[in-house]
């Protein structure tokens, strides 16, 4: 009755997969991805701050011939020419030198207007690198006269006079529209141009395409007044007749490496969806730089024709993947109803926000850590699978010949957590692959096919020690150590090779533990048996081991014509 017990908990522990409860535990534990986060198919996000840096900045200028694209990165700047049609790279300090440039300067420095204080800083700290100084700019130039600012006018104008040549210059700064409607002239090399229809026009068009890439555009202009100095300046006066200096383009920068990482997201089947606090000029423009918004295939929605939209028909618009929907100056009630209806219809929703710690690259690394844990997991759960049957196999052929048990409830558990919970943590490590599901039908037929093999080969290996079906014979024994290690030899090899066909990887470099694990588990491998660890014996006869590359050869053999008679089936 004891022996009967004996085999019946032996063939139940070789059915538990030790390797991974142990493995799952310590994942738990210990592992910092939530496998979740693989079936995230929906990323919300909004634009400042997430997709774009948090603080303004000046991003482009447009003045004479040229358009100058700023690199927040470096401080040469890109010029542009209109006529030649050429770029080329000048250091932001050598504008110093340029008139231009200087005007612009001295109506940043000088026109305030209120609302605009921050962006003035700015605007003051893009010309303090390029070697303009504010405070020299206000030393030079005596203010004695401002035009008041209407509240719908967006211009803000100054009267000064220079204190070196006692020339008075009214400066104007602000809205480009505006300021353009003021002038009749613009600085053109040093020379004042006349602003005629087409010039106009391609000024027109130039604000509209900074405004289209969500800049906002502060314009300026100048004019010589005569040298009598006047108790009072008018606006008629002063702002008549202007000459247009150039206009400068502000926004936020985005993350060069986002571009890539959005890209990556679109492949991995992640949808994309903005839901952004700020215009949507600014919401757009920033979506299309950066691949989330197809310009030919999208709507734009502000908060105002969100209200009109019932959640069914919210929903029923949301539910075509293909078109793109650009959310803008929503409150915080708007994000959270979208998000809700999003996550209503089925979808995994995430929130990007950098400030707490859920950025683009966060949420990428995690949605493809967590796939790739739980591709691994499969690999993982198809290795112990297999080693499983074969175990349970090789117990029950042992039980129905009543052989002596091939392997001990110790030598279970030892290969469950020494040989397969090793090379199961090191396929947890295999970088994610497009690779097919695993097959499990052809996983039972490698079990079952490598089960009967060792287990025939366990009992022909007693049987040459002149044992024979019923004998008794006690696991001290030659003929046991000896037919026991073989098949424990056979076992572990098999599932090393199992462990690199589970893994479809042909570089063996990419994931460096598995070799390294495979060394550690032959050294294992060879050590038990020869230092007599549980029962098994050191292999000593030349056949033994001819027979057992025989074997390892003939499963492989075996296990290709499985794979071809499951597909040609």
């Amino acid at each position: 009755m004891k022996h009967i017990l004996t085999q019946l908990l032996t063939l139940i522990i070789a059915g538990i997969p030790f390797s991974l409860l142990v493995s799952n535990y310590f994942q738990k534990i210990f592992s910092k991805f939530n496998t979740k986060l693989a079936n995230i198919n929906t990323v919300c996000t909004k634009v400042i701050g997430t997709l774009t840096r948090d603080e303004i900045s000046v991003k482009s200028l447009q003045y004479d011939k040229y358009k100058v694209k700023v690199d927040e990165e470096s401080d040469f700047l890109e010029f542009y020419n209109q006529e030649t049609k050429k770029t080329i790279k000048i250091e932001q300090r050598e504008l110093k030198k340029d008139e231009t440039v200087n005007f612009m300067a001295i109506c940043a420095t000088l026109c305030h207007y209120e609302k605009m204080r921050n962006i003035e800083t700015v605007m003051s700290h893009f010309f303090q690198f390029c070697n303009i100084s504010s405070s020299q700019i206000e030393h030079e130039y005596k203010i004695i006269d401002e035009i008041p600012c209407r509240k719908n006018k967006k211009i803000s104008t100054v009267v000064t006079i220079k204190n070196t040549t006692q020339e008075i210059f009214s400066f104007s700064k602000g809205n480009p529209k505006a300021i353009l409607e003021k002038c009749s002239r613009m600085l053109v090399s040093g020379n004042k141009i006349e602003i005629d229809y087409q010039l106009r026009r391609k000024l027109k068009r130039q604000i509209k395409s900074l405004n289209k890439r969500g800049e906002k555009v502060i314009a300026f202009a100048y004019k010589g007044l005569p040298l009598k100095r006047y108790d009072k300046y008018t606006e008629s006066f002063a702002e008549k007749d202007m000459v247009l200096v150039g206009i400068v383009g502000l926004g936020n920068f985005i993350d060069k490496e986002l571009s890539k990482q959005i890209s990556e997201l679109k492949n991995a089947g992640v949808k994309i969806r903005l839901l952004a606090k700020t215009r949507a000029r600014k919401a757009i423009a920033v979506g299309q730089e950066l691949g989330i918004v197809n310009p030919q295939y999208f709507e734009s929605i502000e908060k105002d024709e969100l209200e009109d939209l019932s959640d069914e028909k919210l929903a029923k618009m949301l539910a075509n993947k293909e078109k793109d929907y650009v959310f803008s100056e929503l409150r915080e009630d708007d994000h959270n109803r979208i998000v809700n209806i999003l996550k209503n219809k089925g979808e995994n929703v995430i929130i990007a926000n950098k400030r707490e710690g859920f950025s683009i690259k966060t949420i990428l690394e995690r949605i493809q850590k967590g796939r790739q844990i739980n591709a691994n997991t499969k690999k993982i759960y198809s290795h112990a699978l297999v080693c499983k049957i074969t175990e349970v196999i090789m117990i029950i052929t042992a039980i129905v010949v009543r052989a002596p048990l091939p392997l001990s409830i110790g030598l279970i558990i030892t290969i469950d957590l020494i040989i397969n919970l090793p090379l199961e943590l090191a396929l947890k490590h295999e970088p994610e692959n497009n690779s097919k599901d695993i097959n499990h039908t052809k996983l039972i037929t490698i079990g079952i096919i490598t089960g009967i093999i060792i287990s025939g080969v366990y009992i022909w290996s007693l049987t040459r020690f002149g044992w024979y079906p019923g004998e008794n014979i006690t696991v001290q024994s030659e003929a046991f150590a000896q037919s026991a290690s073989i098949a424990f030899i056979l076992l572990i090899i098999f599932q090393l090779t199992n462990a690199y066909k589970i893994r479809r990887q042909k570089n063996i470099i990419s994931n460096p533990y598995l070799p390294i694990v495979s060394i550690l588990v032959l050294l294992l491998t060879y050590s038990m048996p020869k230092f007599n660890i549980l029962n098994l014996g050191p292999i000593k006869n030349t056949i033994d081991f001819i027979i057992i590359l025989f074997i390892i050869v003939l499963v492989l053999i075996l296990d290709k014509a499985s794979i071809k008679f499951l597909k040609n089936k």
